[in-house]
């Protein structure tokens, strides 16, 4: 069973996963999103304890174009990937 939760502009906040129908998420997304709807945040609780397990942020240019992308798998804090993207040239 997979359940989702929107905010007033229509953006997924939220998405849980029910593996075994029990009626307790076995895994929980939730998504942040900036004032112009661009997504800055996403966080995976893979056992839904609560506590995110894993972290990924974005950042974007006066554009709306992801400029940045960072990973943090043990959500420690710290990123353990960063990806930068460059602006296309033509």
């Amino acid at each position: 069973i997979v359940t989702k939760e929107v905010d007033e502009n229509g953006n997924m906040i939220k998405e849980s996963y029910d593996g075994n129908a029990d009626g307790i998420p076995d895994r929980v997304y939730k998504y942040e999103y900036a004032k112009n709807g661009n997504m800055i945040e996403e966080s995976c609780d893979v056992n839904a304890d609560g506590i995110p397990d894993r972290v990924y942020k974005y950042e974007y240019d006066e554009n709306g174009n992801m400029i940045k992308e960072s990973c943090d798998v043990n959500a420690d804090g710290i990123p353990d990937k960063v990806y930068k993207y460059d602006k296309i040239k033509l």
